[in-house]
């Protein structure tokens, strides 16, 4: 079965989510907006001096010059977070100011303090400018009514400020998807307990923990299957009722190990795909199971990790009904590195730069995770083609 088509099955029993839940804004990052935003108020509510200096009539300082300055009475000074009602502008007068001041009323114009002579009571004015000049207007950041965020929005760090600078301190957000994860083997422990001979640590929990809470999931669970078939659907009995998507690791080959078929099958979960035309891997295989959506990855690393990437962010993009989420593709030049013919379509590690993107892996294993650190992306190899530098390629990026 092709990817497209493996991936568009899922899509089809992915429900768009629609309910919700308020959080505190701090609570916020990585979630989806339920509903647009819009400015109740203008950002900022006053009019604001772009620099150190004075507030001025322009008018009184016109003509101004080091030679022939116009000098003004000081009336006082307005700093940041001060009322600026205490004065008022009059003719032949100014306003001390910082950047960030209000203005007070019947000041059109912020002279710098470099074009002054910085005297607390008379100033100098060495220049005229123009009205408006060094002043930000009300709503001059956001308009009063303006749609500053729109629905299903991805949170990130830049929207929590805006919504912040709007006054706001909860937010009406999308529920998550609730993901569970069960990894299978008799050879995986847990980091921080003493390695077994032959077994390594999960490291595979950590990437995928990562990505599904930045973006949008929540882990609801983490379970560990020996490599009975009957474990592991008990886990799936105890807890699968509880997420809308369960991730598993391992056990879906041919293996004397690879449990999930038969756990699967003995609990009439119904087969959705079982093996895609990909490399690496190929026995992704994915099952409904009373409503819930199992997708079973390869057992090892890098395969389990293309696995994730080809298929949970389509899924995800599904769920939130938000694009952003959807997996990019795009042609570029391969400027280094080459890949030998494949029988099956390749997802082969990638470094994306500025001209281009480049092959630097040392391996290509599908158990080896450390290449990964300096790669960002996948080239895709089209079956029975070769690779080499200075060719057109696709390449796929997904949400970081």
């Amino acid at each position: 079965m092709p990817v497209e088509s493996a991936q568009n099955i899922l899509k089809q029993h992915v429900p768009i989510q629609s309910r919700s839940e308020t959080v505190p804004l701090l609570a916020a990052q990585g979630r989806m907006l339920a509903q647009a935003v819009y400015a109740q108020a203008p950002v900022p509510s006053f009019a604001r001096a772009g620099m150190d200096g004075y507030a001025v009539r322009t008018a009184d300082i016109k003509g101004a010059t080091p030679e022939l300055p116009v000098t003004l009475a000081v009336l006082g000074h307005v700093y940041p977070g001060e009322d600026p009602s205490l004065f008022l502008g009059q003719p032949q007068t100014a306003v001390r100011v910082l950047t960030g001041s209000p203005i007070p009323t019947g000041f059109d114009g912020v002279i710098k303090q470099e074009w002054t002579n910085l005297d607390a009571k008379q100033v100098a004015i060495f220049h005229d400018i123009a009205p408006k000049t060094n002043v930000g207007a009300v709503g001059e950041d956001i308009p009063q009514g303006q749609q500053v965020l729109a629905k299903h929005s991805y949170l990130n760090y830049e929207s929590l400020g805006i919504l912040a600078s709007l006054g706001v301190t909860d937010v009406t957000v999308l529920r998550p998807l609730r993901v569970g994860l069960i990894f299978t083997g008799s050879g995986i422990q847990t980091p921080g307990t003493p390695l077994n001979p032959g077994s390594i640590y999960n490291s595979l929990m950590y990437p995928l923990v990562t990505y599904i809470q930045s973006h949008g999931g929540v882990v609801v669970f983490k379970e560990y299957s020996d490599t009975s078939s009957h474990n592991f659907a008990n886990i799936i009995r105890q807890y699968g009722s509880q997420v809308d998507l369960i991730i598993t690791t391992g056990g879906v080959s041919v293996g004397d190990q690879d449990i999930v078929p038969k756990a699967l099958a003995a609990l009439r979960a119904k087969i959705l795909f079982q093996g895609v035309a990909m490399k690496p891997g190929t026995p992704v295989l994915a099952s409904l199971w009373q409503g819930h959506l199992i997708l079973s990855l390869s057992g090892n690393l890098f395969a389990a990790l293309v696995n994730f990437h080809l298929f949970y962010w389509p899924l995800l993009a599904q769920f939130f009904d938000n694009d952003q989420f959807a997996l990019k593709q795009q042609t570029t030049t391969l400027t280094k590195g080459s890949m030998p013919p494949s029988k099956l379509r390749r997802f082969v590690r990638g470094q994306s730069n500025e001209e281009g993107v480049a092959i630097t892996a040392k391996s290509h294993h599908a158990s080896v995770l450390s290449d990964l650190i300096d790669n960002d992306c996948l080239i895709i190899q089209p079956q029975n083609t070769q690779l080499q530098s200075g060719d057109q390629v696709q390449i796929l990026t997904w949400p970081r």
